[in-house]
């Protein structure tokens, strides 16, 4: 069974695909620019505000606001 959630929900070492980026179009394309679009496979490095995220390899901080909704499915463990 699959099941979107916001990415800040993730637990530390918790793996997702990216399902969905809506937002502030400005931040949605930095978040592109960085690698993070639908279908990209993040972990949760740090949760909290800002969090930490692993993305293709590389690490990112990330600050979760009203500007942006980032969900996830989270991958089966």
């Amino acid at each position: 069974m699959s099941y979107t959630i916001p990415l800040d929900c993730l637990k530390a070492g918790e793996s997702a695909q990216v399902v969905d980026i809506d937002g502030d179009t400005t931040l949605l394309t930095r978040l592109q620019e960085i690698g993070l679009n639908v279908g990209s496979q993040v972990r949760m490095v740090l949760p909290g505000s800002p969090c930490i995220i692993s993305l293709a390899g590389n690490q990112f901080s990330l600050r979760t606001d009203d500007l942006a909704t980032v969900l996830v499915e989270p991958s089966p463990t």
